[in-house]
């Protein structure tokens, strides 16, 4: 990243920043999530999801991503 611009980074920075699950699928969010990572790293996953995530101590960003994606799964089913 030494030849990008500030702004382009700052720009990025905050548009993941800002990125947020809302009604997308975790497997979406999670593509977004990682093409955005580089530039910060923060959660933005809707809150009950983020809740249970969180509550799981995962470290693995993959395995945050899969038990994220089960959780949707499980939730879907129920509606």
């Amino acid at each position: 990243m030494k030849y990008i611009s500030q702004l382009y980074l700052e720009k990025n920075k905050k548009e993941f920043i800002e990125l947020k699950q809302g009604e997308i699928m975790v497997v979406e969010y999670e593509w977004e999530f990682v093409r955005r990572s580089k530039y910060a790293r923060e959660l933005g996953l809707s809150e009950d999801i983020r809740m249970l995530v969180e509550a799981l101590e995962l470290k693995e960003f993959i395995v945050l991503f899969e038990k994220a994606q089960e959780i949707e799964d499980i939730r879907n089913q129920k509606k």
